[in-house]
């Protein structure tokens, strides 16, 4: 079992992971607001691929992701 010391540690990698991919590999603004990351809507699929590949790699879990705030112009 894990202390919240790993865990807030795990989820600090697998956060910076995704941020760093998605804005060095795939060009896009994200931004980190406490537990969550912020993307264009347009970007919402790719989010979710990255945040759940790095997400299984650090923790060895599938996510399930919760898409929330959505609004188009």
């Amino acid at each position: 079992m894990l202390g919240w010391a790993e865990l807030r540690y795990n989820e600090s990698r697998m956060l910076m992971a995704t941020l760093v991919e998605l804005m060095d590999a795939h060009r896009v603004v994200a931004l980190p607001v406490h537990d969550c990351i912020i993307v264009p809507v347009s970007q919402k699929d790719l989010w979710v691929e990255v945040f759940k590949r790095n997400f299984e790699e650090v923790c060895g879990l599938t996510p399930e992701v919760i898409v929330t705030g959505l609004s188009l112009p």
